[in-house]
């Protein structure tokens, strides 16, 4: 997502619950872009409406079924390099 007022919008978004995290330089028209996590789409932008904080742009990223997976088996480790049992 993007907007021109992005450190008061990371500031709601995070007072809502979300988790906010600043993303690469300013890029649209001198809008800071955050990655936000723990809220919906329509809820983020909801908030931007009621606090009229303008939104450049908001996209909703999902992660692709390789990226699940990996996540969720990130511990399980059957072979090591170099190593033996």
């Amino acid at each position: 997502m993007a907007s021109p007022e992005a450190a008061e919008l990371a500031a709601v978004l995070s007072a809502s619950g979300a988790s906010v995290e600043p993303q690469g330089p300013q890029r649209l028209a001198g809008a800071g872009r955050l990655v936000v996590t723990g809220l919906p789409a329509d809820r983020i932008g909801a908030l931007a409406l009621e606090y009229r904080i303008p939104l450049c742009e908001l996209t909703t990223r999902t992660a692709s079924l390789e990226e699940a997976f990996m996540e969720l088996t990130a511990e399980s480790v059957e072979y090591l390099a170099g190593h033996t049992r």
